[in-house]
């Protein structure tokens, strides 16, 4: 698991300081198409603070990025939001997100989603209105070929010939 830390960019928009850029742009696009949402409205105990040979031992909490709430007629009565710019292995977020995946089994009509961009708020606003099917949960970020990347790849292979 990769520990490095991702410095995201706060900005601050309708009064609400948001964590980073994406977070503030899915906010936007769906306070534009009118989906009730709130940004880190609810933390959830995943599991209890306990104590252990006189050591204390904090709780486990997860704070989804958005609680949507969907229109009237979806199956769903509460969504939690995901955003991330990144892969997500950072921190431990995903022992948090497998314990808040875990959690939510006992709860009925609540979806989990993960957004990479605030193209799939899209895709979540069509499903609201039934142009669409449900927006899939999708744990890893969709792997996009980048210049860098390719560029790392032909030095390596120079490399290696010139070794």
């Amino acid at each position: 698991m990769d520990t490095t830390k991702i410095r995201a960019i706060q900005c601050k928009l309708d009064g609400i300081e948001f964590r980073s850029k994406i977070e503030r742009d899915c906010y936007a696009r769906m306070k534009q198409l009118k989906i009730k949402c709130k940004y880190e409205d609810e933390t959830i105990e995943l599991f209890p603070a306990f104590k252990y040979q006189g050591h204390a031992f904090k709780a486990i909490t997860h704070t989804p990025d958005f609680v949507i709430t969907p229109p009237r007629g979806c199956t769903y009565k509460k969504i939690y939001l995901e955003v991330k710019g990144y892969d997500g292995d950072t921190d431990g977020f995903r022992v948090r997100q497998r314990l808040f995946l875990s959690s939510l089994q006992k709860k009925k009509n609540v979806l989990y989603l993960m957004a990479w961009d605030t193209q799939f708020i899209d895709k979540l606003y069509n499903f609201f209105n039934n142009d669409s099917e449900q927006p899939k949960l999708v744990l890893r970020q969709p792997k996009t070929r980048s210049r860098t990347t390719t560029a790392k790849k032909k030095r390596s292979i120079l490399g290696r010939l010139l070794w």
